[in-house]
């Protein structure tokens, strides 16, 4: 394969943050070749050096951020990447895959993957400057959403551009569902974002400045423009592009396919305000797309004014059938209220919504009680309460700190 011509770098970026160590080590090419792509490469590395029955939130855990060997090249759709640990929600290896920059920028930094391994004495978060890195201290960010964390990073540093990998107090707080925020994506499945927290690892911000070498660029760049022209003329990406993963929610619904009232049943009468023509009509602005994809399929959503004021980057389909259907909510704006909250607590919005949704038919059932939920009338359809108790499971508060265990 030659990692000089093969899309790879080459290269692995190892942290361990017990004793502040930062390491270069070079890929394994047979690794490379026999477990293709970041998960493969990351499972077979934690396979090697991680022991069986440790804690996942114990500094025997190790993460690997890991990209393949199109990332950063002009490959439609070439942002995939992954992070890898002991999931504290399954208690098994697990990969979260991302979109986004931050893949493609740890490539041009110099670096196919990031092992970050141990735990800091105190809050920290990487900077990752081509071939400089460092471990800075992050006190002044812990606590704080990871939006206001990555406006922080990037005037310390004194640059927009760079791309940050972050986590909120969930995360902080080893909730066992906790995402990582990875600029307009992110890693939102199996608690990885407890297992940085875990570490006292508060952000990753990453700024390279090379490139990523394949082997014949001019049969790349032409199969990359017949293949965006292909993507172009389909009648599903068009419908990607236009209105987002939320493209089929009424068909779904038509079809007795859409999960509803925490799967009592698959149709929702009230699916009209949820859709994805609602959602262009009434709170999308704009549309964002990950590094090297024409698609757009990121909305860039705001609610201007009144109790479901917000600004997002979504919502995904996950948002409109977890808190839409499920929670049988017909508000695209409460939905946008929704994703907000749990994008600036840092949770897995998918894990929330399937708790809340259980919370409700626990509480018509008369299994909670309003002494349970502190006065919250969690009933389906109550977007309110569906925002309330939202908004405990961030805080672990009451409830809840029940529900943030998951379902």
């Amino acid at each position: 394969m030659g990692f000089k011509h093969g899309g790879y770098i080459g290269k692995i970026l190892r942290i361990n943050l017990t004793d502040k160590k930062v390491a270069q080590e070079p890929l394994r090419e047979d690794w490379a070749r026999d477990f293709l792509g970041g998960v493969g490469y990351s499972a077979r590395l934690w396979y090697d050096e991680v022991p069986g029955k440790i804690d996942a939130l114990g500094p025997e855990n190790k993460m690997v951020f890991m990209t393949g060997p199109v990332n950063g090249t002009m490959i439609p759709a070439a942002s995939r990447a992954s992070v890898c640990a002991k999931s504290p929600m399954t208690g098994s290896f697990f990969h979260s895959i991302f979109g986004g920059y931050f893949g493609p920028e740890l490539k041009f930094a110099g670096y196919d993957g990031l092992v970050v391994e141990g735990r800091a004495d105190r809050p920290v978060y990487v900077w990752i400057d081509d071939g400089k890195v460092e471990i800075r201290d992050a006190s002044h960010l812990w606590g704080k959403n990871p939006f206001k964390a990555q406006e922080i990073i990037r005037k310390e540093i004194g640059d927009d551009e760079i791309h940050i990998a972050t986590i909120g107090r969930a995360g902080e707080e080893g909730t066992p569902y906790a995402m990582i925020l990875l600029d307009i994506r992110a890693a939102g499945r199996g608690g990885l974002g407890a297992v940085m927290g875990s570490k006292n690892l508060k952000a990753i911000a990453v700024r390279g400045t090379g490139s990523v070498t394949v082997p014949n660029l001019l049969r790349v760049f032409n199969t990359s423009l017949r293949l965006n022209e292909l993507v172009s003329g389909n009648a599903a990406v068009q419908g990607l592009t236009e209105y987002g993963t939320p493209r089929n929610t009424a068909s779904m619904n038509k079809a007795g396919i859409l999960p509803t009232r925490n799967w009592q049943t698959e149709v929702f009468d009230k699916v009209d305000g949820i859709t994805g023509e609602t959602m262009k009509e009434k709170v999308v602005k704009g549309h964002r797309a990950c590094f090297a994809c024409s698609i757009n399929c990121t909305k860039y959503s705001v609610v201007p004014s009144g109790p479901y004021k917000s600004i997002i980057n979504g919502p995904d389909y996950e948002t409109v059938y977890g808190f839409g259907s499920i929670c049988c909510v017909d508000s695209i704006e409460a939905l946008c209220k929704a994703d907000e909250i749990c994008d600036e607590y840092g949770i897995d919005l998918i894990n929330a919504a399937m708790a809340v949704a259980w919370a409700m038919e626990c509480f018509e059932k008369g299994v909670f009680t309003l002494e349970d939920t502190e006065g919250i009338d969690l009933r389906f359809g109550n977007a309110d309460a569906m925002l309330a108790m939202t908004e405990k499971i961030g805080k672990r508060e009451g409830l809840g700190a029940l529900l943030a265990k998951g379902t």
